[in-house]
Order: structure tokens, then sequence, then C-alpha cells
């Protein structure tokens, strides 16, 4: 394996991915950043992370946020405060259902059983998210757990 060329590689998926990130097309650059980071490139991971933010799939960003963290040491500075955002907006996400709002304690809470992103106070309420036209849960799990 010609590590000089895959290097290059990696490092021109992540620029296109900066490409269209700047340009406010977060769909491209998400599926640039997910081929660099499918090459154990840290970047990639966080650059996957902050497109699937941008787009509202906090199930992808939660996934990529994992496979980021994965990394020991590698310019974890470069990147610590957007993970720290991530980190802290998931644990806000378990405090209230996704749904209807209502609080929700250790008792109340129904995990997603796929993701174990979004909380929700029924199951009902969980339906109710998974089969929305405009921003179901359904295909954001199923990419989540392939």
């Amino acid at each position: 394996v010609d590590v000089e060329k895959v290097a290059t590689h990696a490092t021109t998926q992540y620029n296109l991915g900066c490409l269209y990130y700047n340009a406010g097309d977060d769909s491209s650059a998400l599926e640039w950043f997910s081929k660099c980071a499918m090459q154990q490139s840290y970047d990639g991971a966080c650059g996957s992370m902050g497109a699937c933010w941008y787009l509202k799939r906090h199930a992808e960003a939660k996934l990529w946020l994992s496979f980021a963290s994965g990394f020991s040491g590698i310019q974890l500075e470069d990147h610590v405060d957007n993970l720290h955002c991530v980190q802290e907006y998931l644990r806000e996400l378990r405090q209230s259902c996704k749904v209807c709002s209502i609080p929700l304690n250790s008792t109340t809470r129904k995990l997603c059983k796929g993701c174990k992103t979004y909380c929700y106070c029924s199951t009902a309420c969980q339906k109710q998210h998974w089969n929305r036209s405009k921003d179901g849960h359904r295909e954001e799990c199923k990419r989540v757990m392939v």
C-alpha cells in the first residue's frame, strides 16, 4: 500500500468536504467527509459530525462523535470545542420527548432502541417521530444501524 497516495487521497476528500461545507452544501460535504473518515481520518470524522449536525441528523452526528473520540491524541485540540458541543446537545436530547417536548426522567424516558439517541415519553410519540414524512427518524436510524 502506498501510504503517501492514501494520505493524499484522504486529504483531497477532506478538502472537497470543506469546499462543499463552506458553500453551504452540507449533504455533499457529508459525502466527502465520510469518505475521508473511512480512511481513518480524524478530521474527516469531525467534518462528518459537523455536517450531520447542521443537517439535524443527530443520531449520525453521535455515531461520528464516537468514531472521532476513538482516535488517541490526534489533533484533538483542533476540534475539542465541537466535540463538547455535540456531547452537550446529545445530553440535552435525553431531557425531553423529541415529539411533544415533555420533560423526562430516568423512569419516564424511552430511548430509541436502534440509535439510542432520541428519547420519547410514550410509544405513540416514538411511532409519530418514526413515521413523519418531513423529519422522520426511520431513515436516519437505519443509516446509523448499518
